[in-house]
C-alpha cells in the first residue's frame, strides 16, 4: 500500500481535503495494520463526503439551469408576439427607414420585444455557462470514482459529445435586431429547453440520493440509470406526469402549431387550435378544424402519436390503481365466502321447510293451523309441492358453484408467504448455530495443538 502512487492524494489537496495517503503507516505489525485500515477508513469517508458535496453542487446548479431555461420558455411567447407585431409595422409603416430611425420613432412593442429579446440572449448565456459548470462538476464526480484518468479533461470524456448538442441547443435563440431580417417563429427553438427537467428531476431524486442505496450503488460499481429513476418517479406521481405532459401538449404545442400557421399565411385563433389539440390527442378528429402548414401538420402527426401513447399510460395507471392488493383480495374472498355459506344455509332451511309444510298439509289437513276442506287440501299440496321442487332446484345451483377458489388462492398465497419466512427463520437460526458450535470447539482445539507441539519439542 505504501508503493502506490500519490495522484490520488494530489487530487485531494486540489480541492482542499487534508492529505491522506501520506499519513498512512508502514505495515510491520499489528498496530500498523490498524493505522493503516484507520486510514482506509478515513480515506473512504473522505471519499463518501466529496461525493455528497459534489452530489449537492450538481443539485444546486441543476435548480439554477431548470429556472433560466423556464425563464426564458417563458418569455418565448411574448417575444414572438411582439417581434410578430413589430415586423408588421415594419413592413406596413415604417419598410423605407433605417434602424437608427427605427429606433429614434420606435413604438412600445419593438421596444418592449427588444428588451425581452435582450434578457433571453442573457439567460441563455447564463443557461451555457451553468451547463459547462454542471459537466464540470460530473467530470469530477468521475475522477473520484476512479472512471476517468486524473488528469481528463471535458474534452476527452465520453460526455463531450452530448455537453456540445446541449450547449448549442441552450444558445439557440433570435438575437437582439436579427428578428427584423428573419421570421420570429424561429424563436420557438428555445422550446426545446424544456427537457432540463429530467435533468431537474434526476438530481432530485430522494431514492439516488438516499445513503443506503448510495452506498449499494458504490459496492456494485454501477450508476442508476436515468430510466430507473424516471420511472420510480412515475410510479409515485403518475396522474400528475400525465395531466402535465397533457396540458403541455394541448397549449404549448398547440401555440407552435398557431404560430406556424399563422406564418403561412392562415389566422385561427388560439382556442380553435387548442381545440384541434384536443380532439387530436384524444383520436377524436372531427376535421372542422385542421392545420395548413407543413410544419403545422408535422406536429398534429406527432401529437396524435403522443396522444396514443398518454391513453396507454391513462390506461395503465387506472388499472393498476384499480387492482386490489393481496390484503384486499382476501378480504373480498373471505365475505364472497361468508355470502355464500349462508345462502347455503338460507336455501337448505327453505328445503326443510318446505318439506315439513307437505307433511303437515298431508297428515293434519291444514295449512298454518288453519283446516282446509279436500280440495283446497289438493290445490295446497300442489303448491306446496312446486314450491319445494323450487327450493331442491336453486339448491342444486348453489352446491355446483364452487365460491371457494378465491379463498382458496388467497390462503394458498399467504401460506406460501409463511413457509418462505419460516425458512429463511431457519436459515438465520441454522448459521447462528453453526457459529456457535465453531466458536465452542475452537478454545478446545487450541490447547491441543500447543500440548501437541510442547511434546514433539
Amino acid at each position: 500500500m505504501s508503493g502506490r502512487p500519490s495522484a490520488f492524494s494530489r487530487f485531494l489537496k486540489s480541492h482542499g481535503i487534508q492529505d491522506v495517503e501520506s499519513q498512512r503507516p508502514r505495515v510491520g505489525s499489528d498496530e500498523d495494520s490498524k493505522g493503516v485500515l484507520g486510514c482506509l477508513f478515513q480515506e473512504f469517508r473522505t471519499v463518501e463526503r466529496m461525493k455528497v458535496e459534489l452530489g449537492e453542487s450538481k443539485k444546486r446548479i441543476s435548480t439554477c439551469i431548470l429556472l433560466s431555461a423556464y425563464m426564458a420558455v417563458m418569455l418565448t411567447f411574448p417575444d414572438v408576439e411582439l417581434n410578430y407585431r413589430s415586423r408588421l409595422y415594419y413592413d406596413t409603416v415604417a419598410s423605407n427607414n433605417t434602424i437608427q430611425e427605427m429606433f429614434s420613432s420606435a413604438p412600445v412593442m419593438f421596444i418592449a420585444g427588444f428588451t425581452i429579446n435582450v434578457v433571453m440572449t442573457l439567460l441563455s448565456l447564463l443557461t451555457t455557462a451553468l451547463i459547462y459548470r454542471y459537466y464540470k462538476q460530473e467530470l469530477d464526480l468521475l475522477k473520484i470514482r476512479h472512471r476517468v484518468p486524473e488528469n481528463a479533461s471535458l474534452c476527452k470524456v465520453p460526455s463531450r459529445y452530448p455537453m456540445a448538442i446541449e450547449l448549442v441547443v441552450s444558445f439557440l435563440h433570435v438575437p437582439p435586431i436579427l428578428h427584423l431580417y428573419i421570421p420570429p417563429e424561429l424563436q420557438l427553438i428555445v422550446l426545446v429547453r424544456t427537457y432540463h427537467l429530467f435533468r431537474f428531476l434526476k438530481n432530485h431524486n430522494k431514492i439516488a440520493k438516499s445513503a443506503t442505496i448510495r452506498l449499494l450503488v458504490s459496492f456494485m460499481q454501477k450508476d442508476l440509470s436515468d430510466t430507473f429513476q424516471f420511472k420510480s418517479f412515475f410510479m409515485k406521481h403518475p396522474f400528475t406526469i400525465i395531466f402535465t405532459l397533457y396540458l403541455f401538449d394541448a397549449f404549448v404545442v398547440g401555440y407552435v402549431v398557431f404560430a406556424l400557421d399563422r406564418a403561412a399565411g392562415l389566422y385561427r385563433s388560439y382556442k380553435d387550435v387548442t381545440w384541434l389539440m384536443v380532439v387530436t390527442m384524444t383520436s377524436l378528429g372531427f376535421g372542422d378544424v385542421v392545420p395548413n402548414s407543413v410544419g403545422g401538420r408535422v406536429f398534429i402527426s406527432l401529437s396524435s402519436i403522443f396522444g396514443i401513447l398518454l391513453m396507454a399510460l391513462v390506461i395503465g395507471v387506472v388499472q393498476q390503481q384499480l387492482t386490489l392488493t393481496e390484503d384486499e383480495k382476501r378480504i373480498l374472498a373471505y365475505d364472497e365466502h361468508n355470502r355464500f355459506v349462508k345462502n347455503r344455509k338460507s336455501g337448505a332451511a327453505r328445503c326443510i321447510q318446505a318439506v315439513w309444510r307437505i307433511y303437515n298439509c298431508k297428515k293434519h289437513g291444514r295449512y298454518k293451523g288453519v283446516v282446509e276442506n279436500e280440495s283446497a287440501q289438493r290445490l295446497r299440496f300442489k303448491l306446496l309441492l312446486h314450491q319445494l321442487y323450487v327450493a331442491l332446484n336453486d339448491w342444486r345451483q348453489m352446491s355446483r358453484f364452487d365460491i371457494d377458489w378465491r379463498l382458496r388462492d388467497s390462503m394458498s398465497e399467504s401460506l406460501n408467504t409463511k413457509v418462505t419466512n419460516v425458512d429463511r427463520k431457519m436459515e438465520t437460526l441454522e448459521t447462528k448455530l453453526t457459529h456457535q458450535r465453531r466458536s465452542s470447539i475452537m478454545p478446545q482445539v487450541i490447547p491441543h495443538t500447543r500440548i501437541c507441539s510442547n511434546d514433539n519439542l
